[in-house]
């Protein structure tokens, strides 16, 4: 998901979750940092599903896809199959749970589509096999087990689906929804996410020049001014050129991988140093593969970064 506006809990929010990370390596697509989606205003009664209807983007064909596929593709999609298995548990059950809250309540003649703007990012099994290669079967069996172990559990909270957002890394702290979109949710606080501090795609940095600040900005400043940081290293605010902006819009704006930044001037230079990757919200994807190598179960990870969260199972 590339963007991550702050607005009203009913408007078209910058959310997700959704890093496509290259497994190999383990390094982020800078395209694909948040999922704008539609958050309802209701917390749909949890239910459970074995299908979804899938617009796939690249031909605008509607398919309905088994569950358990869907979700081995988003993992497959959205985590480095070289994560612990109890990671990849907990991005399964994440991202199982993101769609049943999605189904609910959409409005479309779909539930979900496959572009990572969107929706949850996800593989079929032809990308996979262009992705990992060699390695195809190997990944996708590990995958495919992780997936079937936690298959028809949900997250939820008072009985209710939880709208289980995800990241990617966060600055060490995750972000509260109230920072992100104005509104508190009881789950989507901020939790201690020590790891992500030790990812080696942690700290990123960009340099931009005072003219293309002005252009990319649509302002005329030559320097940044009133910078308000939330306690979660979040930009809350920062004025420019006799305007206000949040972190998120410059973010946006300037294709940084967070919000989470400090700017510095040298000349008619402005380097951001950024901390994380995404929108911080809801669970570490990084912070979860540290808690797993730490010992931690998929349910305690799960529970760490949903806080007062069940898992139902079906």
């Amino acid at each position: 998901m590339k963007s991550i506006f702050i607005s009203g809990l009913s408007s078209i929010i910058a959310l997700l979750i959704i890093p496509l990370w290259t497994v190999a390596a383990k390094k982020v697509d800078a395209k694909s940092v948040s999922a704008d989606i539609k958050i309802s205003d209701s917390q749909p009664k949890a239910k459970f599903y074995d299908k979804f209807k899938l617009l796939i983007d690249d031909t605008g064909e509607i398919k309905e896809i088994d569950a358990t596929e869907y979700i081995i593709g988003v993992v497959a999609a959205e985590m480095p199959a070289l994560y612990d298995e109890e990671a990849l548990k907990a991005q399964a059950v994440a991202a199982y749970t993101f769609a049943c809250y999605r189904r609910d309540t959409s409005n479309n003649n779909y539930d979900l589509t496959t572009n990572f703007s969107t929706d949850q990012a996800y593989c079929s099994i032809q990308q996979m096999k262009e992705k990992w290669g060699e390695n195809y079967e190997a990944y996708y069996s590990k995958i495919k087990n992780v997936v079937s172990a936690v298959e028809g559990q949900l997250v939820c909270h008072n009985g209710k689906t939880a709208l289980t957002v995800y990241h990617a890394i966060s600055p060490g702290k995750t972000n509260p929804s109230s920072d992100v979109w104005g509104k508190e949710i009881p789950y989507l606080t901020s939790v201690d996410s020590i790891g992500d501090k030790l990812n080696k795609d942690y700290v990123s940095t960009a340099t931009f020049s005072n003219a293309e600040i002005n252009e990319k900005l649509s302002a005329s400043g030559t320097d940044f001014s009133d910078i308000v940081q939330t306690q979660t290293k979040y930009v809350r605010s920062v004025s420019f050129g006799g305007a206000t902006f949040t972190g998120s819009e410059l973010q946006k704006a300037l294709n940084l991988r967070s919000a989470a930044f400090d700017i510095a001037k040298s000349g008619d230079n402005f380097t951001f140093t950024v901390f994380g990757y995404g929108h911080g919200v809801g669970m570490s994807q990084s912070g979860a593969d540290y808690m797993a190598k730490q010992g931690s179960s998929y349910k305690e990870i799960l529970y760490w970064y949903y806080p007062g969260c069940k898992i139902v199972e079906n």
